[in-house]
């Protein structure tokens, strides 16, 4: 006899709600009139002179059927699992979760796999017929769920370690499956500052291994425009940085090579903020602007993100300057893109220095900050973690 089973929320995909596992308060999966959902691919086609040509691919949502049945009683009485699955499904319904299969063996295969919950409604409570502990026909959960599963076991990679570092950056070369995973990171602070916040990007699809599509470059390393100077500065990566001399005009002050990066990219700039101001001014502060502008190589035309003011003057400070979408590099000629950051000083005149540029992939990505309130100077050690797959 087939007896697959089901758990909603199952611990292996969400740590923060109870597990509700249909035969630990004696539910039974009819397998006769069960469906898992089948993925469809939708295409996109965009018109042409000749016909029509596929333009984007993209998995569409597929709905899940499971009619319950009753077997004995579980850990709890039939009522109160009716109660209890009543819950569950109105909390999905609300806030979507995760549903974790778990296979028959009859067949020579056990094993469990785990989708995402879009959606789930419930029908046919009103007909069960408590006296006799079963259910009455047309009990079933339905689901919307993402068209891809996930494997219960957890691989766990190797230890990454650095000191006297802002980033780390590593590779996951043994990663299982066809399709998009789940990924855990587990960071522990053995230094003496607190870790005020955290960024965590990873990068899969749009992954190169070229020195022109890094995740991070020190800013000596580029291209330096309009003037700047490297120089030198405590608290810099290695010590280096590129200082420029702002005015009220917009000017490009550190730019880029060919880079081959592709898809879409968030670019972060650490920098430091100088004001210019005489001994006992009563001037106010001069507001230092950023702005990143770039476009692909052979453009004649430069694509301007938005305009960006520093949080802070004299203190280290970490500048999000917004995203850049990429075209695949091409098969044929020259691939790539080029990026230059532009900055200017409202006010009286005033220097900047750029310490390190990330250019952070968002395929996953997750920005971590200390709650709104505390010392601008705790923004300093504001440290950022980049994983490559």
């Amino acid at each position: 006899m087939i007896t697959e089973t089901a758990a909603l929320d199952p611990s292996e995909f969400i740590d923060n709600r109870v597990e509700l596992a249909l035969d630990q308060v004696g539910f039974a999966i009819d397998v006769e009139g069960v469906d898992w959902g089948e993925a469809d691919i939708a295409v996109q086609l965009s018109r042409q002179d000749i016909g029509a040509s596929v333009t984007d691919r993209h998995l569409e949502p597929v709905e899940m059927t499971i009619p319950l049945m009753v077997k004995e009683e579980g850990k709890v009485s039939l009522a109160e699992a009716a109660n209890k699955l009543e819950q569950k499904i109105g909390l999905l319904q609300k806030e979507g979760g995760w549903i974790r299969r778990d296979f028959d063996d009859g067949a020579g295969f056990a094993g469990s796999v785990g989708y995402q919950v879009l959606k789930a409604s419930l029908s046919g409570l009103q007909g069960w017929l408590f006296a006799d502990q079963q259910l009455a026909d047309g009990v079933k959960i339905k689901i919307l769920r993402s068209p891809l599963c996930y494997s219960t076991q957890e691989v766990e990679g190797m230890l990454v370690k650095g000191a006297s570092i802002r980033s780390l950056q590593f590779t996951l070369a043994k990663v299982l499956g066809t399709a998009p995973g789940l990924i855990r990171i587990r960071v522990k602070n053995e230094g003496t500052k607190d870790i005020r916040g955290l960024i965590f990007a990873a990068e899969s699809r749009d992954y190169s291994s070229a020195s022109t599509a890094a995740l991070s470059y020190e800013a000596e390393k580029l291209t330096l425009l309009g003037g700047a100077k490297v120089a030198e500065r405590t608290g810099a990566s290695g010590g280096k940085v590129v200082r420029a001399t702002l005015s009220n005009l917009w000017t490009a002050f550190l730019g880029s090579g060919t880079m081959t990066h592709s898809g879409v990219r968030r670019v972060l700039v650490r920098v430091f903020p100088t004001e210019v101001l005489a001994p006992g001014s009563q001037q106010v502060a001069p507001e230092t602007q950023l702005r990143l502008e770039w476009r692909e190589l052979g453009a004649s035309q430069w694509s301007r993100n938005k305009i960006v003011t520093s949080p802070l003057l004299n203190e280290w400070a970490l500048i999000d300057l917004d995203e850049c979408r990429l075209d695949p590099p091409a098969e044929l000629g020259e691939p790539g893109w080029e990026w230059r950051i532009t900055a200017r000083s409202l006010g009286t005149s005033a220097t900047i220095d750029f310490d390190l540029i990330w250019i952070l992939p968002v395929e996953q990505m997750l920005s971590l900050s200390a709650p709104q309130g505390l010392a601008a100077s705790d923004w300093r050690r504001r440290p950022a973690a980049l994983i490559r797959s």
